[in-house]
C-alpha cells in the first residue's frame, strides 16, 4: 500500500474514481465520498465518480429483523445501528442523507444493486428507493440457481427500468420487498 500522500496522488491524477461498497458500507462510502470532495482530493469537474452498492442498506434492514434474538443480543453494535437507518429523524440517517445530497449535486454516479432473495437488505433499500436523482442508476443481482423467467422477475426489472428513467413506479419496488 502506498504511503498516505502518495495515495492521495493517486485519487488527484486519476480518471475514473470508482467506489464499490456493500451493506452497511453503502452510507460510510458515501460519507467517504463527501469527505473526499470537500477535502478536494477528488474532483468531479475533472474525473469521473461512481459509486458501485451491492446490496445497500440505504433504508434499513427488513424490520423484522429488529426483534430477532441473535441481532438482539449476539451482533454488535455497529449493526445494531443499521435499524437506526429506518428512521429519517435519526443521527444515522441525516448523516446518510446529508451525504448522498452532496455527493449527488456534485455529479457522483450511484449505481444500486439490490436482490430479490436478500436476507438482510430489501430490494428497496438495496435501489435507494426514497431518491429520486437522475445520476442514481438501479440495477437487480438475480443469482443462476434463483432465476426463473416469472412474473415477479420481470416485474422487478420493468419497475427499475421505470426507476431509471426517473419515471414515478407506485413504490413498486418497496411493495414487492
Amino acid at each position: 500500500m502506498p504511503k498516505r500522500s502518495k495515495r492521495m496522488q493517486v485519487f488527484q491524477e486519476a480518471d475514473t474514481v470508482f467506489v464499490v461498497t456493500h451493506l452497511q458500507g453503502t452510507p460510510v462510502s458515501a460519507m467517504l465520498l463527501e469527505r473526499l470532495l470537500e477535502l478536494g482530493i477528488i474532483d468531479t469537474s475533472r474525473q469521473r465518480v461512481a459509486m458501485l452498492a451491492m446490496a445497500g442498506i440505504s433504508h434499513g434492514p427488513f424490520p423484522y429483523l429488529k426483534d430477532n434474538l441473535v441481532i438482539c443480543y449476539i451482533v454488535s453494535e455497529a449493526a445494531r445501528q443499521l435499524f437506526e437507518l429506518m428512521g429519517p429523524s435519526s443521527y444515522q440517517s441525516q448523516q446518510y442523507v446529508a451525504a448522498l445530497s452532496t455527493i449527488l449535486h456534485k455529479g457522483v454516479r450511484p449505481i444500486c444493486v439490490g436482490s430479490r432473495v436478500d436476507e438482510a437488505a430489501p430490494l428497496y433499500s438495496a435501489i435507494l428507493q426514497g431518491v429520486s436523482h437522475p445520476n442514481v442508476y438501479r440495477a437487480v443481482y438475480i443469482d443462476v440457481p434463483h432465476y426463473t423467467d416469472d412474473f415477479l422477475t420481470n416485474l422487478i426489472a420493468f419497475a427499475l427500468r421505470f426507476c431509471n428513467m426517473d419515471i414515478y413506479d407506485q413504490h413498486l419496488p418497496s411493495n414487492i420487498s
